[in-house]
């Protein structure tokens, strides 16, 4: 052998042997994720990003969450909408695609970190200074959200999409697709998937749809029962469409939301802010099989007793929906623990994260990757410590077989009336099986999680005091979405 060939050996050897990332003992499947604002936090180059990417390797986290889309501004090269910058020059790089490429290197034994871009979905804008030219609050100011009390004023203004507009729906789908379409992203994470709270909605075309849904003339209150009944079923139309569209473009895409944990926590969600006042259903995403990945918001401070107790209420109520709510042969969909380490020491963010394993959930999610403890030391000091006393160990992300190897079939469509124009609110039934939804404003329907097998698809809907009903039969197969159309012709 050429003594050339014996250094190179020896040399690839030496390297696989010295590499921080050589194959060590993992610990059990678990996901370990992180928020990351891009552009704050000394993460605003492709530099600054290999950094963070591999300050979360050491620390063997296995998932980040990058901010993708925020205050109706791309972090991501958008044909559509206007790129972010910190500065009046455009940013000369891509973001997203910086995470990515970092995150996915396995050179040298690195481990894969999966990336789930983080987008915010309804806010818009918070700032005085005027929009872009090209961005949607300045293109649409007609699909802004408005509050029960009109005497509120903002400054700067809080400025929020509202969900009952149907542009709105497929503006926030055509964000998500247009991330999933051009990059090579694991999953999608949505946030400020929810009304705005304190009494929001009142977008006169909302208003105005909800009106003609219930044949009423007022103004409701904001806790009126079919009020905040006609807005979660806005805000979970979205979610299903968002499952659907983007799933087409990605089978095994993993959808998460960022879901609100506030107050006290008892059997009966029913009872939260979470469902009253935001009109946030999530525990019922996750039921309906329409989100892969529930991670509450639940940041508490340890320091405080009721707080720290209340943190830990919230994980028993996901650890034990989960288990209650198995869908198509598999336990319930994967349950995370957003926890709040901004709020405290590095200590208390120790205890918190090491709870969220024993109560039994899938993982915790660090809000947030820069500022992640309460007493201004650098990202860095609580990173050392998830290594060293509970992330010990490289750990693969938890199973998700309702997406590799599906049983189920899913059936979408869109259903319209004279003209093409959408049906709104049509009631669409799926038989056998009595599943019932209400197509979303746009006239979007689906049903997801079913058994292979014949059905028939019945829409009805209401039209100049007549019920009108069409019927059609269809055929789903394990594993797939097909689409049904359907239009009801009118006289």
């Amino acid at each position: 052998m050429r003594p050339m060939v014996i250094l190179t050996l020896m040399f690839l050897i030496g390297c696989a042997t010295l590499s921080p990332f050589a194959p060590t003992t993992a610990d059990p499947p678990e996901y370990r994720m992180a928020w990351i604002l891009t552009f704050q936090e000394d993460i605003n180059s492709p530099e600054s990003i290999l950094k963070a990417v591999e300050d979360a390797r050491a620390a063997n986290l296995n998932a980040i969450l990058p901010v993708a889309h925020r205050r109706g501004r791309a972090y991501y090269r958008s044909t559509t909408i206007p790129m972010f910058s910190p500065s009046d020059k455009p940013v000369a790089f891509d973001a997203l695609q910086e995470f990515i490429t970092c995150a996915h290197d396995t050179r040298l034994g690195k481990p894969y970190i999966e990336v789930h871009p983080w987008v915010v979905l309804f806010p818009v804008w918070l700032e005085r200074k005027e929009p872009p030219d090209n961005h949607v609050w300045t293109q649409h100011p007609e699909w802004v959200t408005e509050p029960f009390d009109k005497s509120k004023s903002e400054d700067p203004p809080r400025v929020w999409l509202d969900a009952g507009v149907p542009g709105v729906e497929d503006y926030i789908v055509s964000v998500c697709k247009e991330i999933v379409k051009n990059y090579d992203v694991d999953g999608l994470n949505l946030d400020y998937v929810r009304y705005r709270e304190g009494g929001y909605g009142y977008n006169p075309i909302a208003l105005q749809r909800f009106q003609k849904r219930y044949q009423r003339t007022d103004m409701p209150a904001p806790d009126d029962a079919q009020w905040c009944e006609w807005r979660r079923e806005q805000i979970t139309n979205l979610v299903r469409r968002i499952n659907i569209e983007t799933k087409l473009l990605k089978p095994a895409l993993k959808l998460s939301a960022c879901a609100i944990a506030w107050g006290s926590i008892s059997n009966d969600f029913a009872q939260t802010r979470a469902y009253a006042d935001t009109c946030q259903d999530w525990p019922a995403w996750l039921e309906e099989g329409i989100i892969d990945v529930a991670i509450p918001m639940n940041y508490r401070r340890e320091s405080d007793p009721a707080s720290a107790q209340g943190f830990r209420d919230w994980i028993n109520f996901g650890v034990d929906h989960r288990a209650a709510h198995p869908i198509s042969n598999h336990e319930g969909r994967l349950f995370v623990v957003g926890t709040g380490s901004y709020l405290n020491t590095v200590e208390e963010s120790i205890v918190q994260i090491a709870a969220c394993r024993t109560h039994g959930a899938d993982g915790a999610c660090i809000f947030r990757f820069g500022i992640n403890n309460s007493e201004d030391k650098a990202r860095a000091a609580l990173l050392r410590q998830l290594r060293e006393r509970v992330y010990q160990h490289p750990a693969p992300v938890p199973a998700t077989p309702w997406l590799t190897r599906s049983e189920s079939a899913s059936v979408y469509g869109t259903a319209t009336g004279p003209g093409g124009l959408p049906l709104d609110a049509a009631l669409v039934t799926l038989l056998p099986g009595n599943k019932t939804v209400r197509t979303s404003g746009m006239g979007f329907y689906a049903f997801v999680n079913c058994k292979p097998g014949k059905y028939r698809i019945v829409v009805k809907i209401e039209f100049n005091g007549r019920l009108r009903i069409m019927e059609m039969p269809v055929i789903l197969q394990r594993g797939k979405s097909v689409k049904y159309d359907m239009e009801i012709n009118i006289p």
